[in-house]
């Protein structure tokens, strides 16, 4: 397993991440990962802003 670690390449998670979800707003994040988790629980009618 060592020898995997050692092997790895550094690479920075956080700009990675900023750079996938930085062009969106954090509350549309937060409502789509809500989406994903609970989509197929929630009765809500659609928003009419769709």
């Amino acid at each position: 397993m060592e020898q995997f670690w050692g092997e790895g390449a550094a690479y920075d998670l956080a700009a990675l991440i900023d750079e996938r979800l930085c062009p969106y707003p954090a509350e549309l994040v937060y409502l789509r990962m809500l989406l994903a988790r609970f989509g197929d629980e929630v009765n809500a009618a659609p928003s009419c802003c769709s």
